[in-house]
């Protein structure tokens, strides 16, 4: 995977300040309102709800 080589900030236990908006899952489509992070606009299109986020990881 290549990203670019930009570095990526350190997230830290209690760091997140969150973002609100009106994203979309890539996964199933349901809408995000918060995140815990900003998200890259470049990878949008893999932008996760907690859900899917999760059962991603359960695999």
């Amino acid at each position: 995977m290549d990203y670019d080589n930009q570095p990526r900030p350190e997230h830290r236990k209690g760091d997140a300040d969150g973002c609100t908006g009106g994203w979309v899952c890539s996964k199933c489509g349901n809408a995000i309102e918060m995140l815990r992070f900003k998200p890259d606009p470049a990878r949008m299109d893999r932008l996760m709800c907690v859900d899917c986020y999760k059962a991603s990881r359960t695999r």
